[in-house]
């Protein structure tokens, strides 16, 4: 019989050693963000991107305000800057404190400032025009973002907050505009809009704090929401005055799983409006574009954004 100290191991203590070889690292946001940014590329000059914003583009060409004080100015990178900690907005300045004392000609620091003011008057001058020829428009301002999945555990769901961060940048939003619910959100997906800077609403979107009407147009970004989440958000846009824009499922393919009898009497504004779009080239109550899943055929998020359109209220 084999001694207890003749060097054998148990094969159930070698498959534990192989096995702890293999230990899957928990990622982390900085691993998820870079997994974002890699998927806003692969959209990035897609034909199913370019139709969506020429869509919003058409329907409020506005909304690309070059002289909101409250977006970065300069080139935007992909998404939203992340909060910087104290310790580099500090650094920053302490760079531009550099900067100045190394300033030569207390003229020529006299005269940039004199441009500096001068630019400045004539970009609030410009910026009330804007704002004046834009209001009656109500550009979108509030981005909310429902029933969008896990992204940080479904790639279905982060390739749709990647488009969201493009859409945004395109459209000339801050990150502040966006607020997200899901109540599948997990301590990860937290981390990652926290850092992304998007609020995370708590509370379920069909209560009446987060129904009541809003000073501007609000985009409601809801692919693949279910149709009852649907239903209350053309029901919200038939009740506000102001104008509500809507990324989401292609109404017509509700059909596909619900019938008109069911359509009608659980979801009646819903099925309103699929029988206004069905086939109506000339809708009554709604501009309704289509995004073809052709175009997205044969792409790694091509059940991301298949049955997507793009609609508003007339």
């Amino acid at each position: 019989m084999s001694d207890a100290n003749d060097g054998f191991t148990p094969v159930v203590s070698k498959r534990k050693a192989r096995r702890s070889k293999y230990v899957v690292r928990e990622k982390t946001v900085e691993d998820h963000l870079q997994d974002l940014q890699e998927k806003a590329d692969a959209f990035k000059g897609s034909v199913v991107y370019s139709t969506i914003i020429a869509h919003l583009d058409a329907l409020i060409p506005e909304n690309k305000q070059d002289l909101k004080e409250d977006i970065t100015e300069g080139t935007q990178d992909d998404f939203p800057k992340e909060k910087k900690s104290d310790k580099e907005g500090q650094e920053e300045v302490n760079t531009e404190e550099t900067k100045k004392d190394t300033k030569d000609d207390p003229k020529d620091d006299l005269d940039k400032k004199s441009d500096k003011d001068s630019n400045k008057e004539s970009k609030e001058d410009l910026k009330e025009i804007s704002q004046q020829t834009t209001q009656s428009q109500t550009p979108i301002s509030i981005v909310r973002c429902l029933a969008l999945g896990s992204p940080t555990d479904s790639h279905n769901a982060m390739y749709q907050l990647a488009l969201l961060g493009l859409l945004l940048n395109h459209l000339g939003l801050p990150s502040s505009s966006v607020s997200c619910w899901d109540p599948v959100f997990t301590p990860a997906d937290l981390k990652l809009f926290d850092r992304l800077g998007y609020t995370v609403s708590q509370t379920d979107p069909e209560e009446p704090q987060i129904a009541k009407p809003n000073t501007s147009a609000t985009l409601y970004y809801v692919i693949h929401s279910p149709p009852l989440l649907t239903e209350k958000v053309l029901a919200r846009a038939n009740e506000s005055s102001l104008r509500t824009v809507v990324i989401g499922n292609n109404l017509t393919t509700y059909t596909n799983h619900h019938s008109d009898a069911e359509l009608s009497e659980k979801y009646p504004v819903l099925f309103k409006a699929i029988e206004d779009v069905d086939g109506n080239e000339e809708s009554k109550y709604w501009e309704f574009r289509v995004i073809p899943d052709k175009l997205s055929k044969n792409e790694a998020w091509m059940t991301a954004v298949n049955d997507l359109a793009v609609y508003w209220e007339k």
